[in-house]
């Protein structure tokens, strides 16, 4: 089986560039930190200072725990957006896992492997539970346009103004998931599987339209959505999403004992960049 086809290509370049720039910034950050903060960081790697932020890690970057406290909803739709792509991306390489052993899949092969196992047999359990989390997700995508619409409605004054590096990652997101959803639920049209989402939506899909239409509508689905996910990790690095990925690291460091001082140095770089001016 090969995992390429050319929609995948979106993708590839977005997540190299996104990787590329990570790798970048943290790398010249860390190496800029001074003497005495890379002994405390080394020092403190092998100490329970680290179990501590992988629990912080877990509870703030990925359950928003302190954005629950202060509103349910909002703290329930970060967290579907965040613990639900993530454990899309978990459930995925174990559902590739399930499939293929221990065979190397490149980075694209996980990400539209509905695409690629066409052919394989159908494992209900996967399907079940990458349609409920895509359903999980997909809730919160859905009261992040309610909150763009009427945001009084879920409790706020007011809303953070968005440069262009913003707007463009925030459409790029918005779009991921629903993009996914009309892409598996064409091949399942074609090809058949699915579960209750995908499966169904599928189905109707099969019902109501000829092949040589949803083999059209499949491949604009599928480029679709690899032309979001490409778009959305090239403006990440430059827009207010980026404390995505700023955060963990910045956890860690603060874990560890590091500080701002009174000279601007590399710790208030993660400072900065983890801010997500929300």
């Amino acid at each position: 089986m090969t995992f390429f086809a050319p929609f995948c290509l979106p993708f590839i370049i977005g997540a190299l560039t996104m990787f590329s720039i990570l790798a970048w910034k943290w790398g010249s950050w860390l190496w800029r930190l001074s003497r005495a903060d890379k002994l405390a960081v080394l020092r403190a790697v092998p100490t329970r200072a680290t179990w501590e932020a992988l629990r912080e890690a877990v509870c703030e970057a990925l359950l928003h725990r302190r954005i629950f406290r202060i509103n349910p909803v909002l703290g329930y739709m970060h967290m579907s957006l965040a613990l639900g792509w993530f454990l899309l991306i978990a459930v995925g390489w174990a559902e590739t896992l399930a499939y293929m052993g221990l065979r190397y899949v490149p980075l694209q092969g996980h990400v539209f492997f509905k695409y690629f196992a066409t052919g394989l047999p159908h494992k209900p359990v996967f399907d079940f539970v990458m349609d409920l989390l895509l359903l999980f997700v997909l809730s919160g995508v859905a009261l992040a346009w309610f909150k763009r619409l009427r945001s009084r409605a879920l409790g706020l004054r007011r809303t953070t103004r968005h440069v262009a590096g913003d707007r463009v990652a925030l459409a790029a997101l918005w779009f991921i998931f629903p993009a996914r959803l009309a892409a598996e639920s064409a091949t399942c049209a074609l090809y058949g599987g699915g579960s209750f989402l995908t499966g169904t939506l599928g189905g109707w899909m099969a019902a109501h339209a000829g092949t040589m239409a949803l083999m059209n509508f499949e491949t604009v689905a599928w480029w679709f959505y690899s032309s979001c996910l490409g778009l959305f990790f090239v403006a990440l690095p430059f827009s207010r999403y980026m404390h995505i990925f700023t955060e963990i690291p910045l956890i860690f460091l603060r874990r560890y004992g590091l500080r701002s001082s009174e000279k601007e140095g590399s710790y208030d770089r993660f400072q900065v960049e983890a801010c997500s001016r929300c």
